[in-house]
């Protein structure tokens, strides 16, 4: 192995749980489901297959005829649990970051 570095995986595109809060947090206030595909940076594709998953597991509701969707009171726990998520994996990231200098 030439460097600690290799060691370092790859950094990949958004997981799932990072587009579900995408989309949810772009909901907040209501928005209509171009508006969330966009605001949240996904294909049509995308936002077809997780747009019914999010209603389905009661993360989006439509309250009104109107088409908007907004974040159910499930749907703001999760981005609250989300959050403290993406706050632990950083004090893991900044702990990887120090034991692979130790390496080099």
């Amino acid at each position: 192995m030439s460097s600690a570095s290799a060691l370092v995986p790859a950094r990949k595109k958004r997981g799932s749980l990072d587009l579900i809060a995408d989309m949810i947090e772009t909901a907040k206030g209501g928005a209509r489901q171009t508006a969330i595909m966009y605001r949240a940076n996904l294909s049509y594709d995308l936002l077809m297959t997780y747009l019914p998953l999010l209603k389905e597991k009661s993360l989006l509701e439509a309250r009104d005829s109107d088409g908007l969707f907004y974040p159910s009171a499930k749907g703001l726990r999760y981005l609250r649990e989300y959050r403290r998520y993406g706050r632990l994996r950083e004090n893991l990231a900044s702990k990887q970051h120090r034991i692979m200098s130790l390496l080099e």
